[in-house]
């Protein structure tokens, strides 16, 4: 029998809301993530927000890693300061994270960042993000797409959508300043704000929306999971 290739998951956190729970944290990750790996073939993980000292025993228990969506990147991490009024942060997340990021790219093993991932792999590879941004938060019917992204000829995503694609967007901030290892393969058709990069050196894709949400309504988005699970390398 062939081995599935172990994906980690990145868990997020949150306080329990039953009066029996006593404001127990969760670590959580949505069910799509875990069943479209599974269809892709893969061995779901999820890992949960960790001490740094715990990363490099988790990514050597994988074979991929998957980066998760959810909270803002605290700005000092990129050498700014916080410029909007917003508590959408965790710490402890970005500095955990942070060292996944450094070691699955020490032990050479693939990434996939979707929207927060996407930023994350860039403010780890020493690029800055806008903390805010505007009409790019579409939470109605994520499911399918509500703007159009321009796609770089000779890529991935080019090889799986073609020129142009309708992606859903849920994204309050993005990509400022592109880290130097990545190269950026797709862009909003209004505003040019990067939706998707690769890196020059590493296995690495990132998204700014949400595949996940869209494989049920729109299925040719499961070709970007099928990609990361059975080819990236």
């Amino acid at each position: 029998m062939t081995k599935r290739p172990i994906i980690g998951i990145t868990g997020n956190e949150s306080k329990g809301k039953e009066s029996w729970e006593n404001g127990i944290t969760r670590t959580y990750t949505s069910k799509i993530f875990s069943d479209i790996i599974m269809e892709s073939g893969g061995l779901p993980i999820v890992l949960p927000i960790a001490h740094p000292d715990f990363v490099e025993d988790y990514v050597s228990s994988i074979d991929k890693l998957m980066l998760t969506g959810g909270q803002h990147v605290l700005p000092h991490f990129y050498g700014e300061k916080r410029s909007i009024q917003s508590d959408d942060y965790n710490e402890a997340r970005d500095l955990y994270e942070l060292r996944l990021v450094e070691e699955t790219l020490k032990q050479g093993k693939p990434i996939l960042g979707i929207c927060r991932g996407l930023q994350l792999v860039n403010v780890a590879l020493g690029g800055r993000l806008n903390q805010m941004v505007a009409n790019h938060w579409h939470e109605t019917a994520p499911s399918r797409g509500h703007q159009t992204i321009r796609i770089a000829d000779q890529s991935i995503l080019h090889d799986i959508f073609g020129d142009y694609y309708d992606v859903n967007s849920l994204h309050l901030q993005s990509i400022k300043t592109l880290a130097t290892d990545l190269e950026a393969i797709a862009w909003d058709s209004n505003d040019q704000t990067i939706e998707a990069v690769i890196s020059r050196r590493h296995a690495i894709l990132g998204l700014q929306w949400h595949p996940e949400l869209m494989v049920r309504q729109d299925p040719v988005s499961q070709k970007i999971f099928d990609y990361f699970v059975n080819e990236m390398a």
